[in-house]
């Protein structure tokens, strides 16, 4: 690139950071360091990119900012460096290696070149460009420092390089700390090797986060044939990146692929750019509904609710009648299905109060047929944006490792319920569950929130350190009924709450008894189901005639995507309602 086409792209820069605004919060940011009483050696600037309005300004540069970010940068710090000379902002900087520019990216275009594939990254054939990348953070470490930049002098005190700001290094995208810091820089007046001025070290903070595709979550009603191994992406975020993100959460990030190579070995990272919290479910109704919210209502949903206007409440009742009709008999288990729709279009509060109406609405059943609880309780989970079944190989709150990057931190590892955000999560039989377990996921449902012990090997602090991180799904399990022993009954409802202790009745803001002594509505239900199955089999699709045949599946996922786009919340008298509901 000759000095006419970097003069060219100085202009350009110049002309976005005026017409952007860019250059007016440089000098306000200007004044704050001229302000202050503290010594800087390296001013730290942030400025905030968008590729598209770049493009109208320069495509040539829009496009060297995108594929060259490295370059791009030297540009920005130039123009940046000339500026604050210019109009005298800051007297103490000599030279542009003072000046660290980050460019934040805020978008790039929404086209495949520009979106990551793990499997791209993880076989090294990903370039050194900006890339899109969207998944669900599943696991992340503790907040270390890094060297942004550091100043080095000549020790000799008759050289030129023994004072002023010659020697200044500054961290560059995916480089290591011994890449940054090093002991074997000569000085460039007289050969001696430089010295670290440990004073005007500048550091910031680091997270080191693991992401998983947001596809890998994402749960579908439809039974696909298809497997799909899905693997972790390490992303690192610098800076003020760091506090951004939380386990569980959704985010979009733009950053560059990174490999570091140490022998036989290579180290792949994503180095993040910016980063972006994505709400799922918010997105995917505007996406496909961005004109009127009831686009959303299919035909045969809309004719029932026209058929039912007369009734505040004969609508709700017959889509819990509906729902489900292909796992059990339409009209059974009619109250454990209406709260399981309840609980789809319900999400927790974060509040820093926690009461009754900041908890989900969990819904726990108690059965003789645990078989068929089982299949509705997975069923209705399917509706939801996320949906994660809890296997015993996996852990349920979460974990505490050590750290593989060799930084000291730990690993903070999210179990089902942290990694389930505003989604169902389903556990099973609560019986199979150890004592332990139990007591620890009733803490955690009273307080809405997970806590997690840090060890004192781990933290800097001389006590064990706790993070508590609040619980953002709804939680389903169910537990069978045990009839012969009457010490968990209620004097009141005399109800029975299988093998799990009374006081599981108040967390579980829905808990359905589903079963009585009686076993004539079990074998009426399963005499039903038995009949909807064998004559569907012996009869063509032309002359079967269920009850999906007025509201379907299909229309029913349809109407569930559409009220994740809304925020329901239940006031407090209505919780109470449901939960006198679960005794009548």
């Amino acid at each position: 690139m000759d000095s006419t086409e970097q003069l060219g792209l100085k202009q350009a820069a110049l002309m976005y950071l005026d017409k952007s605004g860019a250059l007016q919060k440089l000098r306000e940011k200007c004044l704050v360091y001229a302000n202050s009483k503290q010594v800087h050696t390296v001013y730290n600037f942030v400025l905030t990119l968008n590729p598209m309005e770049l493009a109208e300004i320069n495509a040539e540069f829009c496009n060297l900012v995108l594929n060259q970010v490295s370059s791009a940068a030297n540009i920005f710090q130039e123009v940046c460096f000339t500026a604050i000379q210019t109009l005298s902002l800051l007297p103490t900087v000599e030279n542009s290696s003072q000046v660290l520019v980050h460019l934040r990216v805020n978008d790039i275009p929404n086209l495949p070149s520009y979106q990551l594939d793990p499997y791209d990254l993880w076989s090294c054939k990903a370039d050194k460009r900006f890339y899109k990348f969207r998944g669900v953070v599943c696991s992340m470490s503790t907040i270390t420092k890094y060297t942004q930049a550091a100043r080095y002098y000549c020790p000799v005190s008759s050289c030129d390089g023994s004072s002023g700001h010659h020697y200044i290094r500054i961290h560059t995208t995916g480089a290591s700390e011994f890449q940054t810091i090093r002991n074997d820089f000569v000085c460039m007046f007289c050969g001696s090797t430089l010295v670290e001025d440990v004073a005007c070290r500048l550091l910031a903070d680091k997270v080191v986060v693991q992401m998983l595709a947001d596809k890998a979550l994402k749960c579908c009603w439809k039974i696909s044939s298809e497997r799909v191994r899905h693997q972790s992406v390490t992303v690192v975020l610098r800076g003020d990146l760091a506090s951004d993100v939380t386990i569980g959460g959704t985010y979009s990030v733009i950053g560059i692929p990174m490999y570091m190579y140490r022998q036989a070995d290579i180290s792949v990272t994503f180095e993040a750019n910016n980063i972006i919290e994505v709400n799922n479910e918010s997105q995917e109704f505007h996406q496909d509904y961005t004109c009127d919210p009831t686009a959303c209502i299919p035909s045969s949903v809309q004719t029932l609710y026209n058929d039912r206007m007369s009734s505040s409440w004969s609508f709700v009742a017959s889509l819990a009648y509906i729902f489900g009709s292909d796992i059990t008999p339409a009209g059974s288990y009619f109250r454990l299905k209406l709260g399981m729709l309840l609980s789809l279009v319900q999400k927790p509060e974060i509040c820093k109060k926690k009461t009754r109406e900041s908890r989900g609405l969990n819904v726990l059943a108690v059965g003789s047929d645990t078989v068929i609880l089982n299949r509705l309780l997975m069923h209705g989970a399917s509706f939801a944006s996320c949906h994660l079944h809890h296997t015993g190989n996996d852990s349920l709150f979460a974990t505490v490792t050590k750290n593989t990057t060799g930084t000291g931190a730990c690993t903070i590892d999210g179990g089902s319920l942290m990694l389930c955000r505003d989604g169902i999560c389903t556990l099973g039989d609560l019986t199979y569950y150890k004592k332990d377990c139990r007591d620890s996921l009733l803490y955690a449902m009273e307080h809405s929130a997970i806590t997690i012990n840090i060890p004192k090997k781990y933290s800097e602090q001389t006590l064990h350190q706790q993070v508590s991180v609040p619980i953002r799904c709804n939680i389903w399990a169910y537990v069978a009924a045990n009839y012969k022993s009457s010490t968990n009954n209620d004097i009141f409802t005399q109800q029975d709450y299988g093998n799990i202790p009374r006081i599981f009745a108040d967390p579980f803001g829905m808990m359905y008894i589903c079963a009585s002594p009686d076993t004539c509505w079990d074998n009426y239900v399963e005499t039903c189901l038995m009949n909807q199955i064998l004559t569907n089999a012996v009869l063509d699709e032309t002359q079967r005639y269920t009850i999906q045949s007025v509201v379907s599946t299909e229309d029913l996922q349809k109407v569930s995507n559409g009220i994740k786009g809304t925020s329901i919340n239940f006031k407090i008298f209505v919780l109470l309602l449901l939960k006198e509901s679960q005794n009548l």
